[in-house]
């Protein structure tokens, strides 16, 4: 990537700094059932549960400083994915402690 202005600025968070919304779930859920389909066809896509397909997508979060969109991406063995969801689909969640 130059310095052109339209490339992405990305930055590295921690999966459990954020909050995803229902519509933001309802992405994560189609996009692992498709993975599943596509690339392992022994597993049942459909069957796969809320939290088995959010696990798959956060090997690595990304904020888009531009867009302020988030990428989640999974790291197969097989391919890399990664997930854009919406500005508007996500957000930090509030701090409790003291930041170290």
């Amino acid at each position: 990537m130059g310095n052109d202005s339209s490339d992405p600025v990305l930055h590295e968070i921690d999966f459990q700094d954020i909050s995803i919304s229902g519509h933001g779930l309802g992405l994560i859920r189609r996009a692992a059932e498709a993975v599943m389909r596509r690339y392992v066809s022994w597993v049942q896509a459909e069957r796969l549960s809320l939290f088995e397909a959010v696990a798959m997508f956060v090997d690595k979060v990304f904020w888009e400083e531009r867009t302020g969109g988030l990428l989640l991406c999974a790291d197969m063995s097989f391919k890399s994915f990664c997930l854009p969801i919406p500005k508007d689909h996500w957000s930090l969640n509030p701090r409790t402690g003291p930041l170290q």
